[in-house]
């Protein structure tokens, strides 16, 4: 809040900056983002195709007046000393109009990007992220043009006015870990690792790092020349995409069709290898790929909560370890979907129906899963020790491979009429289809 509007202005003009000098001569495109990969990969340890994305979106940047999206670039790195800092000291000289946070507030965020449209470039957001809801939303707000604004009562003069902000900047942001999934889902992901022992790079000195300048002038002649081209393209996009992330992507593709050269071809095989196709799929988009490879697996119709949050929980590398019913109940409950009491076998307890997944299957997971391996085991139902079932018509309960195929048996769905005085208690359990023949014990 201002008590004048001298003091409203003395703020602001901390905030002036300065557009670099173009390049004096026309700019090869080519040649440009071939200098920026080459600038990223001498100082930083880098997956295939991140250094060819580091250069397109450095080239993004000062194109930003042409986007109608303004994607985040977020480092991600799984420990410290991944190179997170040196890949935005790097940025900071040839981005436009860089400047550098390792914090920030969302007032100072919103007013930061309406008053000199910067490339914010945020280190350390694992830190402070995650407690600032707010921050979270104004950094979701500056994705989309359309929607690049936020509103604030502003006292000037001593008299309330409501004013309205631009949030639509180019924004980098380096983190351990994740970050909220919404931030994430606008974002373009670039792992970050760690130098190898057997790998050679030379260590980055900003203290030395005037040349790069000269890339930031370079980049802003040709989109200036090339300005009306990138504002008008509508560049063919991998169809494997979904819908946010052809948004994320689309001034980076629509700049190397641009540039020409093998940069077209460059930027989609990138862009397959960081994506992964439809783009990396969130917590609760995993979660029903899971469960749909369970009720897959186990061949059932429904299944109890507690038997699905066992097999989850089972999964390797997967965050489900200390899943229990009631969080499993919380994370579906957005899809509508809620536990019910039902009947298996002899068995009453909630649980949940295939039935009931199947438009958010079809919805959010429908590419086949060809996640398998992640189980603890082969695929149970397959497993050697189980005997041909069409030579079966009457297993003997009382022996271990008795135990085996009724439990086979039963998952089959196949009709079987069995002695009860050998094994009582199995009769009740095979004739609930959802028992696997590892999950018996036998004696």
């Amino acid at each position: 809040m201002y008590d004048d509007e001298d003091e409203r202005e003395e703020i602001q003009s901390d905030f002036d900056s300065v557009d670099i000098e173009a390049w004096p001569e026309p700019v090869d495109g080519c040649e440009l983002l071939e200098r920026l990969v080459e600038t990223f990969k001498t100082h930083l340890s880098l997956d295939p195709g991140v250094a060819e994305i580091l250069a397109l979106w450095t080239a993004c940047t000062h194109a930003v007046d042409a986007c109608q999206f303004a994607p985040r670039l977020f480092l991600r790195s799984p420990v410290p000393s991944c190179g997170k800092t040196t890949a935005l000291a790097i940025l900071s000289r040839v981005t436009r109009r860089p400047r550098a946070a390792s914090n920030i507030t969302p007032s100072t965020l919103f007013r930061v990007a309406d008053s000199i449209g910067p490339t914010l470039l945020i280190d350390e957001a694992d830190t402070f992220l995650d407690a600032r809801k707010e921050l979270t939303g104004i950094l979701n707000s500056g994705h989309s043009r359309h929607t690049a604004f936020v509103e604030r009562t502003e006292t000037v003069n001593k008299v309330k006015r409501v004013c309205r902000f631009s949030t639509f900047i180019a924004i980098a942001i380096a983190a351990i870990g994740r970050l909220p999934s919404t931030v994430e889902d606008r974002s373009i992901i670039v792992p970050m690792r760690r130098k190898a022992p057997n790998e050679t790079l030379t260590r980055f000195r900003e203290d030395r790092a005037e040349h790069l300048t000269d890339l930031a002038r370079m980049a802003t002649r040709w989109t200036i020349d090339n300005f009306d081209v990138l504002r008008e393209a509508d560049p063919e996009m991998p169809e494997a995409l979904n819908d946010r992330a052809q948004d994320n992507y689309r001034m980076v593709v629509a700049i190397a069709d641009t540039a020409g050269g093998d940069w077209p071809q460059r930027a989609r095989e990138a862009i397959g290898t960081l994506a992964g196709g439809r783009g990396e799929a969130s917590p609760a988009e995993v979660l029903l790929g899971d469960i749909r490879d369970i009720f897959e697996v186990q061949r059932a119709s429904k299944l109890f909560s507690s038997t699905l949050v066992d097999h989850l929980t089972q999964l390797e590398h997967r965050p489900w370890g200390s899943l229990n019913k009631h969080a499993l109940a919380q994370l579906l409950r957005p899809f509508e979907i809620a536990p019910r009491v039902m009947r298996i076998g002899h068995k009453t307890s909630r649980g949940y129906e295939r039935a009931w997944f199947a438009d958010a299957f079809a919805r959010y997971v429908p590419e086949p899963r060809n996640d398998r391996n992640n189980r603890n085991g082969p695929d149970q139902t397959h497993s050697s020790e189980v005997p041909d079932l069409g030579s079966i018509t009457q297993p003997n309960l009382t022996t271990k491979a008795g135990w085996v195929v009724a439990c086979v048996v039963a998952t089959e769905h196949r009709t079987l009429e069995f002695e009860t005085g050998s094994a009582p208690e199995l009769i009740s359990a095979i004739r609930t289809p959802l028992l696997t023949a590892r999950e018996i014990s036998v004696s």
